[in-house]
């Protein structure tokens, strides 16, 4: 995949996400764009070579909010 393709794909992954954790933890857009960006979630997800864009966003979600709750980057083995 063309780096300009992956661009245009992460922004849209990153928009779904975004939007889905302000409603899902009630905050601002903007809130949500700040805890997402400086996830390491986030520094994963925009890694091409790492194929975490590849999951779902439930599944981003899933991984993001479990890393907003303990402070640790985990991938669930079922998903490698």
């Amino acid at each position: 995949m063309s780096d300009k393709r992956f661009s245009f794909l992460l922004f849209a992954i990153t928009k779904n996400l975004i939007e889905f954790i302000s409603v899902q933890y009630k905050i601002s857009v903007a809130n949500a764009m700040e805890k997402l960006y400086n996830s390491k979630t986030y520094s994963v997800l925009e890694d091409k070579d790492t194929c975490l864009w590849q999951f779902s966003k439930l599944f981003l979600f899933s991984v993001f909010d479990n890393e907003q709750k303990t402070g640790k980057f985990e991938v669930p083995e079922t998903a490698l």
